[in-house]
């Protein structure tokens, strides 16, 4: 009498674990509805990678809103030193931008790592504000696909109907 001995294999799933990408749309308000912000540059960026951004982010955060010219100054240069910071990443990562409908992805993420995720374009500033960006900050992402929809100002995508 033998015995039968059956060895079986993992079965390999689509989402590996230990990856992840984050994916969305970018959208604006128009004329009090949203509408897909296509060809736009959307960098998703390791917390050592962005250190330099954080940074002026943050600084333009705490700038003072005493004197409006002053402010003014002070944050078109701060503005002025994000895009520099930016096309040194562009050039080295061949950034992708947003698909027509305003799409983004960025895959083969570590989960468990924070992402700077900034959505940014200067050539085409916005006539409602100072620049033409927004941010957020991707916290301890999760295997799989995590969704982030960008809401590009004025004011909050819910008041556009996002």
């Amino acid at each position: 009498m033998g015995f039968l001995f059956i060895a079986l294999q993992p079965v390999a799933h689509a989402r590996s674990e230990g990856k992840a990408e984050i994916r969305g749309q970018v959208t604006e308000c128009w004329e009090g509805k949203p509408r897909p912000v296509a060809d736009l540059r959307v960098y998703v960026l390791t917390m050592d990678e962005s250190k330099k951004i954080r940074g002026i982010l943050e600084e333009m955060k705490q700038l003072p809103h005493t004197d409006p010219q002053q402010y003014m100054r002070n944050f078109s240069k701060l503005y002025d030193d994000m895009i520099v910071e930016t096309k040194t990443i562009e050039g080295a990562k061949g950034l992708p931008r947003t698909s027509k409908d305003g799409r983004y992805i960025r895959k083969n993420l570590r989960a468990g790592e924070t992402y700077l995720v900034l959505a940014i374009d200067w050539d085409r500033d916005d006539s409602d504000s100072i620049g033409f960006y927004n941010y957020f900050l991707a916290d301890n992402l999760q295997p799989g696909v995590t969704a982030l929809n960008i809401h590009m100002g004025p004011g909050k995508g819910s008041a556009c109907g996002d």
